[in-house]
């Protein structure tokens, strides 16, 4: 990845989810920086400015093109031979949905390195892209990032305990992350005063102040919030910041300790359209009605 962005040569990194390409970008992006850098063996290389946009089935070649040209544009009056600017687009399989066939738009930026035909040097940009593998006939519902949350659950228990996790313990957390548990309070999530997103900027608020997030039927927010589900935290001092997409910006939200986000979606639809990466980004949850009715109520049912 290193030498790609370098060299300018574009790079398409794909594997499962939970396979560290996020954890990759980042770490690069905080290591490679030049005469900057933390650690001297950097000293040497280029310093690397990642500019990021999110693939979905609703972006358009309008918004890639967007992102080079803004790429391009912070390459401009600098010294080409200490700084290259990156365009990485985040799982860019999303954009193969897109009805107005977002990804022709890469067709003469990947061929020539820009949109322009004899473009000058600070136009040409370095290209990185991400792809999660799936199977649309053989989805894995369960991936990696259940498996980590397992272990970060188990741990936290052990640590909070200063005891090594009982059977009980283990099994709430295995419960927890791989499949849906029959005691959910659903009553009491429906019906506490819980706030509507309507948009990312009413996300972000609730994040800052710790309110529950209930998305439904808000498939056009969801592009915005992987980077959010990946919950890699940039910590300054005692608070925690992740990334909100916008199109071609990146915003830092801070994220407060008792934030939760829902998404409710009938089964079907979630089996049939959800992207895998946001699947398995997400703690899996079945809600039926006898987890929705209390005890006597199901004993008036029957």
């Amino acid at each position: 990845m290193i030498n790609c962005s370098e060299l300018k040569i574009p790079l398409f990194l794909v594997g499962k989810t939970g396979s560290s390409k996020s954890l990759s970008k980042t770490i690069m992006a905080d290591a490679i920086q030049g005469q900057a850098s933390h650690s001297t063996l950097s000293h040497s290389l280029k310093q690397v400015h990642l500019v990021s946009f999110q693939c979905s089935p609703h972006c358009t070649p309008h918004g890639i093109m967007n992102t080079f040209k803004q790429c391009a544009h912070f390459q401009q009056e600098k010294d080409l031979q200490q700084y290259v600017s990156v365009v990485v687009l985040d799982e860019v399989g999303l954009a193969e949905d897109s009805l107005k066939m977002s990804l022709k738009a890469l067709h003469p930026l990947l061929e020539d390195g820009s949109i322009e035909g004899d473009p000058p040097p600070h136009q040409k940009v370095g290209f990185i892209a991400y792809e999660t593998v799936s199977s649309r006939q053989n989805k894995e519902f369960f991936g990696l990032h259940n498996c980590y949350s397992l272990i970060k659950m188990v741990f936290a228990t052990a640590r909070a305990s200063n005891k090594k996790p009982s059977p009980q313990d283990i099994a709430q957390a295995v419960l927890q992350n791989f499949r849906g548990k029959d005691d959910i309070p659903s009553l009491d999530i429906f019906m506490a005063s819980l706030p509507e997103a309507g948009c990312v900027g009413e996300v972000k608020i609730c994040m800052k102040t710790g309110k529950m997030v209930v998305l439904l039927n808000l498939q056009h927010l969801y592009e915005s919030l992987y980077d959010a589900l990946n919950q890699y935290y940039i910590y300054f001092g005692d608070q925690k910041y992740e990334d909100l997409g916008l199109g071609t910006h990146d915003v830092k939200c801070q994220v407060h300790l008792d934030f939760h986000l829902l998404v409710i979606k009938e089964k079907n639809m979630v089996y049939d359209q959800f992207p895998m990466p946001l699947i398995n980004q997400l703690e899996k949850k079945y809600l039926n009605l006898s987890s929705v009715l209390q005890g006597w109520q199901k004993y008036i049912v029957q």
